[in-house]
């Protein structure tokens, strides 16, 4: 009874020995691992010789290789690209889109939650103010898309997005759905001359617009930026009122929907974003 006691016992040490994993380092180290895996540019792992050891993480251009229980060998190489886990792990993120701080002079910041390395809700908040950048020097009219009269609008803007990741967080698609609360107050122009018999005076507008569309974009390039486009549908609401619009033909087509004192206007057209995000993890 004793012997076959002692022969199981050996048989189950011996097989307990063999059950365990070797990581080999570049410098030749070796470390007695169990559940091995890989978290973009991170091995993650638990000591073998502990029973209640806890996560261990270390970076894959330590590594040589990994020697299996099965007698295996994987060679470890740090694919180009790949993501540390400490940014894998993180679930809290703060934007700052680029783009429409430099170009649309909208301060702006965003909130992210992630979920489970692969859903995340994104909250974005910006404040539109008169950019002069991009503005014609002289107007048509006061089309409400021209360029020296869009520019004019200020206002706050808020976009909800919902995000899938893929590929460790490289990749990421989802929807987003945006609303504005535009104006312009008392804003001059000129029509296709700056004399002022074509100025057009005392312009006031409303905007509000909304939209949803497709978001797909690329995460963490360079470890830093996200950069994303959205394509799809933009609503718009205008309510416009001029005090003065000069009526010389020669001040353009555009000024045809605008000769009545008060103007209320509706336009759905398509809706082409793109963004460069800053990104604070945290």
């Amino acid at each position: 009874m004793k012997t076959k006691l002692y022969l199981a016992t050996l048989l189950f040490l011996c097989h307990f020995v063999k059950a365990q994993d070797t990581l080999v380092f570049k410098n030749i180290k070796k470390i007695a691992a169990r559940e091995i895996s890989f978290i973009g540019a991170d091995v993650k792992y638990k000591l073998f010789n502990e029973a209640n050891s806890p996560d261990y993480y270390i970076n894959k251009a330590e590594l040589l290789y990994i020697h299996y229980q099965n007698g295996t060998k994987e060679i470890i190489t740090n694919k180009t690209g790949a993501l540390p886990k400490d940014t894998l792990l993180k679930k809290n993120f703060i934007y700052v889109n680029l783009l429409s701080l430099l170009f649309n002079s909208e301060p702006n910041l965003s909130y992210e939650r992630r979920f489970k390395g692969k859903f995340g809700i994104s909250l974005y908040g910006g404040y539109k103010f008169t950019n002069v950048l991009g503005r014609s020097l002289g107007a048509s009219g006061i089309g409400i898309m021209n360029d020296a009269v869009r520019f004019c609008y200020q206002g706050p803007r808020a976009v909800l997005s919902f995000k899938y990741y893929m590929h460790d967080q490289r990749y990421f698609a989802g929807i987003s759905i945006g609303a504005s609360d535009f104006s312009i107050k008392n804003k001059s122009f000129y029509g296709n001359s700056s004399s002022d018999a074509q100025k057009i005076t005392g312009l006031n507008s409303t905007r509000r617009d909304l939209d949803a569309g497709l978001t797909f974009g690329i995460n963490n390039l360079f470890n830093r930026f996200q950069v994303y486009a959205t394509l799809g549908l933009r609503n718009i609401w205008v309510t416009t009122t001029c005090t003065n619009i000069p009526g010389s033909p020669s001040v353009g087509g555009e000024l045809a929907p605008f000769t009545a004192p008060v103007v209320n206007g509706y336009m759905g057209y398509m809706l082409y974003q793109a963004g460069i995000n800053y990104i604070f993890p945290f």
